[in-house]
């Protein structure tokens, strides 16, 4: 389904977060709104969170989806409570897209729970249309699955780990992964799989000057505004990543 807005839903940081997605957006010309599942801190290397109550996150969430949405972009997230919220509209949204960023969700907290694990496989996956995950992530929701697959010693590994993913209910699989070295080049590479095609495997390595990481985290939300702009789904991954390269070359966002 094009067009619509996208709903950011993730925490809130001072330079990171909602903060840095909301800027992504604009730069691809994508209507959107933002919902806060926790606002987030540092204090002497101390990361404090303060969790939005769910009530308040849950109403939040229903003011954003009176609008047309095209798609939601689903980062951190903190109880078991709010994924069911999440889960709730999403069954409700009909042919709205859902990118799934289990990165910034299993990286939202020191230590994921079982819990969140399970709710996020059970009631978020199945009605994800691209989840981005990387090796560790999608062998942690295998695991909890309870399926049996070993840790990936090479690129066909990585194949085989994304397609063993799908079972668990999302359209794509997209497997990624941000190498920076000591010269000031970054590479990013990434594996989508579906179950109608072969995995459709893309590596890029660029300069950055200025040793940028975390570029990674940027992708899912232009993946979602490539959706609502009409784009298919191998397209819109495929053009987040050289809008991730062209923001790092030309300075711009990431700055």
């Amino acid at each position: 389904m094009a067009g619509g807005r996208v709903i950011v839903i993730g925490s809130s940081r001072q330079v990171q977060g909602l903060h840095i997605e909301g800027k992504i957006l604009a730069a691809c010309s994508c209507e959107f709104s933002t919902v806060s599942t926790a606002s987030v801190s540092h204090k002497d290397e101390i990361i404090q969170i303060s969790e939005t109550p769910c009530s308040e996150f849950e109403l939040e969430l229903g003011k954003c989806i009176e609008a047309r949405v095209g798609a939601f972009k689903i980062g951190a997230l903190y109880t078991a409570d709010s994924i069911t919220a999440i889960s709730s509209v999403l069954q409700k949204c009909n042919n709205v897209h859902c990118v799934l960023d289990s990165e910034a969700i299993f990286k939202s907290r020191q230590k994921i729970t079982p819990e969140i694990i399970s709710a996020a496989r059970e009631k978020l996956l199945p009605f994800t249309t691209v989840i981005s995950a990387t090796v560790p992530e999608a062998k942690l929701l295998l695991d909890n699955a309870r399926i049996p697959i070993e840790y990936p010693q090479d690129m066909e590994d990585v194949k085989t780990l994304g397609k063993t993913l799908l079972s668990l209910g999302p359209k794509f699989v997209l497997i990624k992964r941000e190498i920076f070295d000591e010269v000031a080049k970054e590479t990013l590479h990434f594996v989508l799989c579906t179950n109608t095609e072969e995995p459709l495997v893309v590596a890029s390595r660029f300069s950055n000057p200025n040793c940028v990481t975390g570029m990674s985290y940027s992708i899912p939300g232009v993946i979602a505004a490539n959706l609502v702009n009409g784009h298919d789904i191998p397209t819109a991954v495929y053009a987040a990543f050289e809008f991730v390269e062209a923001a790092v070359r030309e300075e711009t966002l990431f700055s």
